[in-house]
């Protein structure tokens, strides 16, 4: 069965930017001008996934997607918007949305295409779709004093004074993914832990990075799936009042400020299974965008 997408946006130009990324792979691509005749064809075609604008009238973009949670949860929902993504997160997290992109300006990436074909698969799982001429170095880390080491080691890739911001958010992935994924300590728990003691091999954390002349990218995935949607979009928005007041100034601090010194922050959870971060940095300062986008794909729809 071949996909099918539909755009929802007053601007035919941003309908003609996704159809040039998604006809070369054989997806049809579908446009509706307004919310309520989007609405309208997501009943009589089902599409696979919905790009909505946010200021789409009369029905807007977050009511429109809001009311496909609730009716079609299978179908992938991302958001675009020509404004600061920050400003909307509130209620990004509000309506569970778990892509939102900046309008016209994401697009042309081509990390963000590759992650856009994956969410269409439903499956954005693997730095490798992000550097596929590129043989992939990997780790297995049972023991966080090695993974300092390795930490260390990536950041020396990425050319200046900027591989510290590189070298700090590795860490705390990999922090993040054996402390609180694998081992699930408490901050106290977490303090009296040696660097020196291992974790089972089975539980061990994978370490995956590469470069290309565009970027680096590093992987960290545990076989935890303890991370969820709902809670890293409540960490972005950066709010107070946490289910869990320590869980959110330890691991929700360390995520925020992995999401504040990277380019590209992906997450890809898999309840119960494997949780995968994914972060890509561009050498080249002036490709950069100052809004970045929400990226975080979790594999069961209904969960909240």
């Amino acid at each position: 069965m071949g996909y099918s997408i539909l755009v929802a946006d007053s601007d035919q130009e941003i309908y003609r930017c996704i159809t040039d990324i998604f006809s070369p792979l054989g997806v049809a691509v579908s446009w509706a001008k307004e919310g309520v005749q989007a609405l309208n064809m997501i009943e009589n075609y089902m599409p696979q996934m919905v790009f909505a604008d946010i200021d789409l009238c009369p029905m807007g973009g977050f009511e429109l997607l809001g009311t496909m949670e609730g009716k079609f949860p299978g179908i992938e929902r991302v958001l675009m918007t020509q404004g600061d993504v920050e400003s909307f997160l509130s209620r990004v997290k509000e309506y569970n949305i778990g892509t939102v992109l900046a309008k016209g300006k994401d697009f042309v990436y081509n990390d963000i295409k590759a992650y856009l074909k994956g969410l269409l698969e439903q499956n954005t799982f693997g730095l490798e779709r992000y550097f596929p001429d590129q043989v992939l170095k990997k780790e297995s880390i049972t023991c966080y004093s090695k993974a300092k080491k390795i930490c260390s080691g990536i950041a020396e890739l990425y050319p200046g004074e900027a591989s510290v911001y590189v070298e700090i958010a590795v860490d705390e992935l990999v922090s993040n993914a054996v402390f609180h994924g694998v081992l699930q300590l408490s901050g106290l728990e977490r303090e009296c832990w040696c660097e020196q003691q291992t974790i089972p091999r089975q539980e061990a954390v994978t370490i995956s990075w590469a470069s290309d002349n565009e970027k680096l990218g590093v992987s960290v995935e545990d076989s935890s799936g303890e991370l969820k949607k709902s809670d890293m979009l409540h960490w972005f928005e950066n709010s107070a009042g946490a289910h869990n007041q320590e869980q959110m100034l330890v691991h929700g601090r360390g995520l925020l400020l992995v999401r504040k010194l990277i380019d590209r922050f992906i997450v890809n959870i898999e309840c119960g299974s494997r949780t995968e971060c994914i972060l890509l940095q561009y050498f080249n300062r002036d490709y950069v965008e100052s809004s970045k986008p929400v990226l975080i794909y979790d594999t069961n729809k209904n969960y909240r």
